[in-house]
């Protein structure tokens, strides 16, 4: 984020910011199916540790290239290098999760981790705030860049055993990854389950996309920028009230319930985005953030645990591309709609969708 503002307070240009964005994600997209395959033969902790200290020294020197001299070239490189480091970094930590955690508390680990996701993304704003009224722009940077050395540092303490790992998956060619693909493509032929879990979850988070880039304008046009703060505030408070409940509650027999429902709850309310009040509208979006954390929370596990332990990095590198196309493909078309329609009709007819969606999950799930 900082970096985008840097290039916008630079060139005044939102196309410019465009390009950095998607050239930070489009790596990431079109390398993790690769990146997953290569880390499934190394230890998962050390990829981690790898992939976060070349990207604080990625970070760490553009933001001292910052201080001196503008260079957008730089930038480029620079954002394309950190999505290749995160192309190795999500299937890393996607497939060693489970195995520091066991399977059955999977749901109640992830949502203690929303709970810290989200009480440190409000932190970090208010932290965010404050540090633009102190530094500049570069330095933020930099300071960014520390953290992920911090984090590397942090990832060496990890205590985890891989017993998958051996030598000869250590030693390995072209012909071998060309293998993997095979296996992977033969697991998604053979587990139908599996691919209408990813297809649904990917439909679903097409849709919610389609709000997520046209709540700002709305809230904007509707109520100012003010109240989209304050909604925003209670968005994430929404996440965590979710991420605690799902902490103590044992939903293992019923979370295929649970998952429906926090479908149904997180899209009926959306039918009210019309209502003039804005304390209506605020109390909406945190019942959205609400449900829609206890949806992610279990669908997002559902789709871990389902894959067997020695195909999850190869296969998670394969899925989350997938998720995060749906996601972009979903911003556009928001954004699209949003020109020529009205954005209360956009959102609503999104969320009807979900409803839609969820009621074929239903069916799939009894079947």
């Amino acid at each position: 984020m900082a970096i985008a503002k840097c290039v916008y307070d630079m060139t005044n240009s939102t196309f410019m910011v465009s390009i950095v964005v998607v050239l930070s994600m489009l790596p990431t997209i079109i390398f993790m199916p690769i990146a997953g395959v290569i880390v499934e033969r190394f230890p998962k902790k050390m990829v981690l540790v790898y992939s976060d200290f070349v990207r604080g020294i990625l970070t760490i020197l553009l933001g001292i290239c910052f201080v001196f001299e503008f260079n957008f070239v730089l930038i480029c490189i620079v954002s394309l290098s950190l999505g290749i480091c995160e192309a190795f970094f999500r299937p890393a930590i996607m497939t060693l999760s489970p195995l520091i955690i066991k399977e059955n508390l999977l749901v109640r680990a992830s949502s203690i981790t929303m709970i810290i996701s989200n009480s440190v993304t409000i932190f970090g704003n208010f932290v965010g705030g404050i540090m633009l009224l102190m530094f500049n722009i570069p330095a933020i940077i930099i300071i960014n860049g520390i953290t992920f050395i911090i984090s590397a540092i942090s990832e060496l303490f990890v205590s985890v055993k891989e017993d998958n790992l051996s030598k000869d998956k250590l030693d390995f060619n072209f012909r071998q990854i060309k293998a993997d693909f095979v296996e992977s493509k033969l697991f998604f032929y053979q587990q139908k389950s599996y691919v209408i879990l990813l297809v649904t979850y990917c439909a679903i988070v097409f849709l919610l996309s389609i709000y997520a880039i046209l709540r700002l304008p709305f809230f904007e046009r509707n109520f100012g920028i003010e109240t989209y703060g304050i909604a925003m505030g209670f968005l994430a408070l929404g996440g965590i009230a979710s991420s605690v409940l799902l902490s103590i509650l044992d939903i293992e027999k019923n979370k295929y319930r649970v998952l429906l429902f926090s479908i149904v709850g997180m899209s009926v309310p959306m039918l009210l985005m019309e209502i003039p009040y804005a304390e209506v509208v605020v109390g909406v979006t945190f019942l959205y953030g609400f449900f829609n954390g206890i949806f992610h929370t279990i669908l997002g596990t559902l789709l871990v645990i389902e894959i067997p332990i020695d195909l999850r990095a190869r296969i998670s590198s394969i899925t989350t591309p997938l998720i995060l196309l749906s996601s972009l493909f979903g911003q556009l078309i928001g954004g699209i709609l949003g020109d020529v329609i009205k954005l209360e009709t956009v959102i609503m007819a999104s969320f009807i969708a979900v409803l839609l969606v969820g009621m074929n999950l239903r069916r799939v799930i009894k079947a």
